[in-house]
């Protein structure tokens, strides 16, 4: 099931090296008494290890351009990003954050209002299952604060849209319906209208001009066009209905013209009516679409191969431009102006501004933006005692680099060490695994069926709420069954097809998984390795170490430079002046903007080397600490302690 091409590696600290005191931080701590204005007192599941690598860390789920010309991004990472050009290249200007957990807190949507004023958010908001999964928050967009909050979908939010006027907000949800929320005096805490018609989730939705009608998209393969005035009487009942082969998942709106796509590959063109213009085939799965300045092209990101961005002529339905940039889902587009475009996504979740025009048929890139993460996968695990991780560049052979943890360094490795590192098999005894189409939604891959003597025994059906798809599994030495899919949901199976265990803290998608004695390792696109114990293992494990490597990407290469890996509760070792990748996101509830603290104000009490190569050996973080801590003698802080109380000031605070 598993194939080695891949990075990456987990980083610990040489044998001897010297253990810092675990002493708080006094001056530190003076500080924060000094400027505290609460005493409140913080508790683990208010904080949260985060990586600060320079972009984004996972899928890039909407890119908007406000009023005043500043980009926004939505992300998987649990972030929303402002970004400011300058000289044709961008340039982080501040984050926006709220509460999340170690199961929730995506941003799938945003929305800008037409006065550049408020920015409506909304995502996995809340636990699964939990009430109010489906929130919007409402930042004041200059400040990042939140102003508003509404409650009233009952699944998670994919799309917003504010109509022109500025009156209204439109939100599309997993629960398979668009609620209108009216702007006037603020906003109303429950929604105006409740659009009810469509059978499965909406994933787009977009207003008409005249800010009374608007389009939405879904998984049930129609597009409905709706009226506010008829929804006042008949909120179940739409305008009209169009239809697809398949799903919906976007639309664009341009001056007389609706545009939708989704998993049917085609872009067709209606008029304000839902009545056919024409069909355009596309050989990609277009994914997001943006009407261009003059009204008359279309840009479509890509879900499929080719990994290409696309530009069309709505009016003969010819393909313009295909910009190749990317390499892997890009579906966050937009506009900048009428010759330059912004999509972003790809490999490693990179921004790219292009040109079409002057003269040439190949759009030309201007500028990339993203951080020093690569995405993973495919690893390798080795070694009780050496300790060994192997990580690869980008092409399947020759493995490049291989981690020895006991030395601290990387080293040259050879074709014939290969052998030395194994994935998860597919096969124990006469059990076996394959994976098969279906599910709600489709997927080749939703389906885990188990065999007993080549007898089907159980089968795991994937949805929305556990991963979609079974993206890469395999049997651990004892028989249980581990699989990874979307949304870092990875989970342990007994032969059965029983769900024992939850693995939490990826962000991105699973694509490598090997084993060595106990202890699993993991690697997804959120450019993140975990190793996880799975002795016993049953409930909601967190990994008992995380890593992060970043790479120089000079002349098409990619070298190893910074490293930095943690432990759950915020303990951590770096490479040299690498502890800026990471920090603390601290909640403050779900109607409060959510603080970041940079790891490098906590480096005294914090960085603990040897505690993460026990916690490597462990799989462990608990038993790490207390073995830690009864052959040193000494007790760790304790990130909550280090951040008690709280501090609000905004000297303090802007490290994010």
């Amino acid at each position: 099931m598993l194939s080695f091409q891949s990075h990456l590696l987990i980083c610990i600290p040489q044998k001897n090296t010297t253990l810092p005191k675990v002493l708080s931080s006094t001056l530190f701590a003076c500080l924060l008494c000094f400027l505290s204005l609460t005493t409140k007192a913080q508790t683990e599941s208010d904080i949260h290890l985060r990586l600060a690598t320079g972009g984004h860390t996972a899928t890039i789920n909407k890119l908007l351009i406000t009023p005043q010309g500043q980009i926004v991004t939505a992300s998987a990472d649990k972030t929303i990003r402002v970004w400011n050009m300058n000289g044709g290249r961008l340039e982080e200007a501040r984050k926006i954050l709220g509460q999340i957990g170690a199961t929730f807190g995506d941003v799938n949507a945003i929305a800008i209002s037409p006065d550049g004023g408020l920015l409506a958010s909304g995502g996995f908001f809340n636990q699964p299952g939990g009430r109010d999964i489906g929130r919007i928050r409402l930042h004041d967009f200059k400040t990042r604060e939140i102003v508003g909050v509404l409650k009233d979908h009952q699944n998670v939010v994919l799309d917003l849209a504010f109509s022109p006027d500025g009156k209204w907000l439109a939100s599309a949800s997993y629960d398979g319906t668009v609620r209108i929320w009216s702007t006037k005096d603020g906003y109303s805490r429950k929604p105006t209208y409740i659009l009810s018609e469509h059978s499965a989730a909406v994933f787009a939705v977009r207003w008409l001009p005249d800010s009374q009608h608007l389009v939405s998209g879904s998984f049930d393969h129609t597009v409905k066009l709706w009226h506010l005035q008829k929804a006042a009487s008949q909120p179940s009942n739409s305008v009209s209905t169009a239809k697809h082969d398949n799903r919906v998942d976007s639309l664009a709106v341009g001056p007389d013209w609706i545009a939708s796509a989704g998993d049917d590959y085609t872009i067709r063109l209606w008029d304000f009516n839902l009545n056919p213009i024409r069909t355009i085939r596309s050989e990609t799965h277009p994914a997001g679409l943006a009407t261009h300045p003059n009204g008359k092209w279309l840009l479509t990101g890509q879900a499929s191969q080719p990994s290409q961005v696309n530009v069309w002529n709505t009016e003969t339905g010819t393909l313009l431009y295909s910009y190749k940039g990317h390499e892997n889902l890009t579906k966050a587009i937009a506009w900048i102006d009428d010759q330059t475009a912004i999509s972003a996504g790809g490999r490693n979740h990179e921004i790219d501004l292009w040109r079409i025009g002057f003269g040439s048929e190949t759009p030309q890139r201007i500028s990339r933006s993203v951080g020093i993460g690569e995405r993973i996968p495919a690893i390798g695990l080795h070694g009780e005692s050496e300790k060994t991780l192997a990580y690869l560049k980008k092409n399947l052979s020759p493995i490049d680099y291989f981690f020895d943890l006991s030395g601290l360094s990387n080293q040259g490795f050879s074709i014939t060490e290969i052998n030395k590192f194994e994935g998860l098999p597919t096969n124990f005894g006469a059990l076996s695994l394959s994976h098969q189409k279906g599910g709600a939604y489709g997927f080749e891959d939703a389906v885990l069926v188990i065999k007993e003597n080549e007898e089907e025994k159980a089968r795991i059906v994937l949805g929305a709420a556990n991963g979609f798809r079974h993206r890469v599994y395999g049997f651990a030495p004892d028989g249980l069954i581990v699989s990874g899919g979307a949304n870092g949901q990875l989970r342990v199976y007994d032969s059965n097809g029983d769900e024992i265990a939850r693995l939490v803290g990826h962000d991105g998608e699973m694509r490598a998984l090997a084993i060595d004695g106990k202890r699993l390792l993991s690697g997804a696109t959120d450019q993140t390795l975990r190793v996880w114990n799975l002795e016993n293992v049953s409930g909601t494990i967190q990994p008992g170490v995380s890593a992060f490597v970043g790479f120089n990407r000079s002349n098409n290469l990619l070298i190893p430079t910074q490293w930095v890996a943690w432990t759950p509760s915020g303990y951590f070792s770096s490479s040299p002046n690498s502890e800026q990748l990471i920090g603390f996101h601290l909640n403050r509830g779900e109607d409060r903007a959510a603080d970041f603290y940079a790891g490098s104000r906590f480096l005294e009490d914090l960085y603990q080397p040897q505690l993460i190569k026990l916690a490597y050996e462990f799989g462990r973080e608990d038993v790490a600490i207390s073995e830690y801590e009864q052959k040193s003698g000494l007790t760790l802080m304790k990130i909550s302690e280090l951040l008690e109380p709280r501090v609000y000031s905004e000297k303090i605070k802007q490290d994010y």
